[in-house]
This record gives C-alpha cells, structure tokens and sequence, in this order.
C-alpha cells in the first residue's frame, strides 16, 4: 500500500481540484446572469420613470 499512496492523494487532489474549478465556474456563470438581469430590470425601471415624467409634461 506504501506505493500506492502517493497515486492516491495526486487522485484525491485532482478530484478536489476539478470540484472547485467547476464550483468557482457554476459562481461566476450566476453572478454574471443575476448582474444581467439585475441591469437589465434597472434599465426599464429607469425607462419607466422617464416616460413617466415625459407623460407629465
């Protein structure tokens, strides 16, 4: 087992490693499509407010 021990942590670090890479990928995919909904939701509330003032007038 002593041999094999060294090719089991490399294994056990590759899989930690490639969890984190697909965990901070699936994050980052989130943030930017709540940040775009978030702008976008802005934008037509400010449009929304600008036709209103326009209407005012």
């Amino acid at each position: 087992m002593d041999v094999l021990e060294p090719k089991y942590y490399a294994a056990v670090g590759m899989v930690m490693t490639l969890i984190a890479v697909i965990f901070l990928f699936l994050m980052g995919n989130a943030l930017v499509h709540s940040t775009k909904n978030f702008r976008q939701g802005h934008i037509t509330e400010l449009n929304y407010e600008v036709d209103a003032e326009s209407v005012d007038l």
